[in-house]
C-alpha cells in the first residue's frame, strides 16, 4: 500500500480509531490491541496533519500502559520523537529518543534495545547537525 492510500484509509477510519483508543486508555484495556494500533500508526498522525493530537495520544498511551510491552512503549516514544522532529522540535525529539533508550534499558530485553540503535543513532546525528548549524548561523 502507498502512503497516500494508508493515509486515506486512516482518515476514513479516524473517528473509529479515536473511539477505540479512548476506550482502551480510559478502561486500561491494553490487551484489546489498542497498544499495537497506536504504536503502528504513531508517525501517521504527522502525515495526517494531526501532530499535537498524535503526541498527546502517544503520551496518554505511554502513561496508561507503562507496565505493558516494552517494545510497543519504545515504539510509541520513538513515534512521538519522529512527530516532534518532523515538526521542527528537534530538542524535544532528542529528549524523547533518550527516554525511549532509558525505557528500553530498563526493560532488560536485548531485542528492544537492538531495535533502538538505528533510531537513536539517526536522532543523535540529526540533533548534532542542527545544533552545529544553529551555532554557525
Amino acid at each position: 500500500m502507498r502512503d497516500t492510500e494508508i493515509n486515506a484509509l486512516l482518515t476514513a477510519e479516524l473517528d473509529d480509531i479515536r473511539a477505540a483508543l479512548d476506550w482502551a486508555i480510559a478502561g486500561d484495556h491494553a490487551e484489546c490491541g489498542a497498544s499495537e494500533l497506536l504504536a503502528a500508526i504513531g508517525v501517521r498522525w504527522y502525515f495526517l496533519g494531526l501532530q499535537r493530537e498524535g503526541r498527546d495520544r502517544l503520551d496518554r498511551f505511554a502513561t496508561a500502559f507503562a507496565g505493558g510491552d516494552p517494545a510497543l512503549l519504545v515504539r510509541a516514544w520513538c513515534a512521538w520523537a519522529s512527530i516532534a522532529d518532523d515538526s521542527g522540535q528537534s530538542d524535544q525529539a532528542y529528549d524523547r529518543q533518550l527516554d525511549a533508550v532509558a525505557f528500553g534499558r530498563a526493560s532488560g530485553q536485548p531485542a528492544v534495545l537492538a531495535g533502538l540503535k538505528p533510531k537513536l543513532a539517526f536522532a543523535m546525528l540529526c540533533h548534532r547537525d542542527r545544533c552545529a548549524c544553529a551555532r554557525s548561523g
